[in-house]
């Protein structure tokens, strides 16, 4: 029997990593490998992104209960061959996997890193490019989620095992096997996620005022900052939904707005399935984006805080047959690359390589 300790949050509260934990953990691995959990998530509530607002104490007694059940499980399974952490990469929790990494080659495991963020976005000033070069020299792998991820990680050391394996979807939570409706004009839009400036929803709202006959539908919880700005009355804010709600969405849209800025975006579910539903994407090159969309094959890429451009694109996409052309060659990549029987079998084959 072979083993994986997956160290990693799980949901209350729901985020990028805690999701897909509960995923993984929902679903298992392939190949004859088995799963043992210890759940890293933060105490308090407190956003794993960000550093402001760190209560010490509380830190301290969740480092300290990560540690003994490590150790607890390592000590008391044979089977265990290799350690897998994710992070975003914040300098304390770079910090604190360091310790993880020591304990795990104590007990003579290998020991891998999956940073789930776009790493030079996160990695982003000399001290946290230190603390990085010398945590990562305790990895015997690294998973980064996109391209800039790796060339950025492999920049510090060409012998370093780095992979870029992507998030995953499951099959059955997504609309992949209902064909896509495409209407002859485009009459909706559709943003999934926090519906805040950093995501992008800012200019989604400015691009709203020059189009008055398109409808743009905003699910996700929304920021004070978006609550204030003006918006015409083609805007509208869903607030927070459940998934079948959000399917229903993706049915009903013509084309998915996915023009984040946020610092740690690595990859995005919310665009995953909005693909899988078969919907064309205007997108920035933030991020694993332009790669997700195949840099332009599934959609159109703009840059960041560009309402104009956003009009123009969407303006491009009038015409139905292209639409469908977008929406097909999405379908088709998620297939062939974000469903969980794909990527599941991935990491088991960095296991392999790596233990």
């Amino acid at each position: 029997m072979k083993k994986v300790l997956l160290i990693s949050h799980y949901p209350p509260p729901a985020g990028g990593i805690a999701t897909w934990t509960k995923r993984i953990l929902s679903i298992g691995l392939p190949d004859g490998w088995e799963i043992d959990h210890v759940n890293s998530n933060t105490i308090n509530g407190r956003d794993p992104f960000e550093n402001t607002n760190r209560n010490i104490k509380d830190e301290y007694i969740r480092s300290k209960n990560i540690w003994k059940q490590e150790k607890d499980y390592l000590k008391n399974d044979r089977d265990i061959k290799v350690v897998h952490t994710n992070i975003p990469c914040t300098v304390f929790g770079m910090i604190r996997e360091t310790v993880t990494g020591i304990i795990a080659k104590k007990y003579k495991k290998k020991f891998i890193l999956h940073c789930h963020c776009t790493v030079p976005n996160v990695v982003n000033t000399g001290f946290k490019r230190f603390v990085f070069k010398i945590f990562s020299k305790l990895c015997d792998g690294i998973i980064v989620l996109n391209r800039q991820s790796y060339d950025f990680v492999k920049g510090f050391n060409e012998k370093l095992v780095v992979e870029i394996i992507p998030n995953f979807v499951m099959k059955e939570e997504t609309n992949i096997n209902k064909p896509k409706i495409i209407r002859n004009e485009i009459k909706k839009v559709l943003f999934v996620g926090g519906v805040t400036p950093e995501k992008g929803c800012d200019t989604i709202i400015l691009a709203a005022k020059s189009i008055p006959n398109i409808e743009f539908n905003l699910v996700g919880a929304v920021s004070d900052e978006i609550k204030k700005m003006p918006k015409t009355n083609n805007v509208v804010l869903h607030g927070v939904q459940n998934s079948d709600y959000v399917k229903n969405q993706l049915d009903d849209n013509d084309v998915f707005l996915f023009l984040s800025r946020y610092f740690g975006e690595g990859f995005s579910c919310a665009l995953t399935e909005a693909m899988a539903a078969g919907l064309p994407c205007i997108v920035t090159d933030w991020a694993a984006n332009a790669d997700m969309i195949d840099y332009g094959k599934g959609g159109i890429i703009i840059d960041q805080q560009a309402p104009n451009q956003l009009i123009e694109a969407i303006n491009q996409l009038a015409d139905a047959s292209k639409r469908k052309e977008l929406a097909d060659f999405n379908v088709k990549r998620v297939k062939e690359n974000y469903i969980e029987s794909i990527v599941l079998k991935k990491y088991t084959d960095f296991y392999d390589i790596i233990a």
